[in-house]
């Protein structure tokens, strides 16, 4: 899949190529990235992780994902600008204000300072992730840990406030890999003064988080772009979503998330709402395209991404990390590089002391999930309606104590589709969508309207569902055998099936 960019003035000096879009190449800045330690360690950690269970081929690595980021986040860029220089001219044009206001910015951003800090946002998006993506998540230290060893961390004042204030309200929360990610940029950026100033870094960052504020002085204050150039790189339509599914769906060999990408960026623009903030837009005549992502998207978390035999890797680890007391991975940055796909398990050993029974169990089923595919089986699934989840009967609890009871090792696995972020007309009388349509009538004048005012999928409320599940051990602690034959009868009386 390839699109040719349009007026391209970054002084690109290498290029790669890219099983997925053909030829990328990268600037001097995103060289030194690229060969940075933060970036080759992704390499080592799988993009689909467990996934590669069930579709070989998903072996692929958040190193060319986060490449892909980066391109399409200046593709998208770059077709956000011309689209929009395109929708103003000629300049008498008449324009809502909210469109005509954007004139201005244009110049701005066709410069190549934007341009660059976008595409370097799109590169470093993932350097946080921990060991098998988010399977691991788990582990990762409470706000309340981290928030203990943030002055080591030798942090600027603009970074390390907002953090204490997020960590105030969250102390027994894990914390977001996204944060990881800010650490370790910021302390990569840092290496490289003379490419990386303080306020690039600052703007990059700020790009990636929005609650990490551009300097007052800052072109992204200045001009209300960081929500736009966020949106660009993590947003709904974003460089970051459209890259994962065109890549995981080609190399699971499936077609569940092929979209029409090029229509949805030809389609695309951006307005400056009346708190200054700009945001992006789409014509009407790309909703359809539009729409399409979000069916693929949905498609590829309920055939793929939550699919039961990954879906039990993330049960077993969850298990073995309540087992082995529910250490967390370090905060210190150059300790958390160290971990990868193929350091966790020999990490979680200095943690383990297999004299005591229950560490010696949680090490068994992280060898089994991690090298022998001894997986746990999945004996009852409740598949629920989100927007009945909240009431909806469900037999979880019950299932559980019986297994429990029995000392049968399981666990509750709950993972839930979205279709969108979007907020439907009606479910919230505080819906804030950002999105507009651009609307144009007979005699040519663009208008924005609200997307739920158009697309009937973000007004759909049946599509999205929770998927309950439990998942039971081949054996338990002590080392003896679970019949499963027994325990599928025990659920199916429950579930009035015997």
């Amino acid at each position: 899949m390839t699109l040719a960019a349009e007026n391209i003035h970054l002084p690109f000096v290498g290029k790669v190529r890219d099983s997925l879009h053909g030829t990328i190449a990268f600037t001097e800045a995103e060289r030194i990235v690229i060969d940075s330690p933060e970036f080759q360690r992704l390499r080592r950690v799988s993009q689909t992780a467990f996934v590669r269970y069930v579709f070989p081929g998903a072996v692929h690595s958040r190193f060319e994902h986060a490449l892909g980021s980066m391109h399409l986040a200046g593709l998208v860029f770059e077709k956000v600008v011309h689209n929009q220089r395109r929708m103003l001219e000629p300049a008498g044009k008449a324009h809502c204000e909210e469109l005509s206001s954007t004139r201005p910015l244009l110049q701005a951003l066709q410069g190549n300072y934007f341009h660059q800090c976008v595409r370097l946002a799109g590169l470093i998006h993932d350097l946080g992730h921990p060991p098998f993506s988010h399977n691991s998540e788990s582990f990762l230290p409470t706000w309340k840990e981290f928030a203990e060893n943030i002055s080591q961390l030798n942090l600027p004042e603009w970074m390390e406030e907002p953090l204490k204030s997020r960590a105030a309200t969250r102390l027994e929360e894990r914390v977001r890999h996204e944060i990881y990610t800010l650490v370790l940029a910021y302390r990569l950026f840092s290496r490289f003064p003379q490419t990386f100033s303080g306020e690039m870094i600052r703007d990059i960052l700020s790009i990636l988080e929005t609650f990490l504020l551009p300097s007052p002085e800052s072109a992204l204050t200045r001009f209300g772009l960081q929500s736009l150039l966020h949106e660009i790189v993590s947003g709904e339509v974003d460089a970051d979503r459209m890259d994962y599914l065109l890549r995981d769906t080609r190399q699971c060999g499936v077609v569940y998330g092929i979209f029409d990408f090029e229509r949805i960026v030809d389609s695309i623009a951006f307005y400056r709402a009346s708190t200054g903030k700009c945001h992006l837009a789409i014509r009407r005549s790309g909703l359809a395209a539009f729409e399409d992502y979000l069916r693929a998207r949905l498609s590829m978390y309920e055939q793929v991404y939550f699919h039961k035999t990954s879906t039990a890797c993330q049960g077993m680890l969850e298990y073995a990390h309540t087992l082995l007391g529910g250490f967390s991975l370090p905060v210190d940055p150059v300790a958390y590089l160290a971990l990868d796909d193929s350091s966790f398990h020999a990490f979680a050993l200095t943690k383990a002391n297999s004299e005591i029974p229950e560490h010696a169990f949680g090490l068994r089923l992280l060898r089994d999930s991690l090298y022998d595919r001894r997986l746990w089986k999945r004996v009852y699934e409740e598949n629920v309606p989100k927007q009945h989840a909240a009431f909806s009967p469900t037999l979880m609890a019950a299932i559980s104590d019986t297994l429990s009871r029995r000392n049968v090792p399981h666990k509750i696995i709950e993972n839930s589709t979205t279709l969108t972020r979007f907020v439907p007309r009606g479910r919230r009388a505080d819906a804030q969508n950002t999105m507009r349509v651009i609307v144009k009538d007979i005699e040519g004048q663009r208008s924005l309207e609200p997307i739920e005012n158009h697309s009937v999928l973000v007004n759909r409320l049946d599509e999205e569902n929770v998927i309950r599940r439990i998942f039971v051990g081949r054996e338990r602690m002590d080392g003896s055998d679970v019949n499963l034959s027994e325990v599928h009868l025990l659920v199916s009386s429950f579930a009035g099936k015997a």
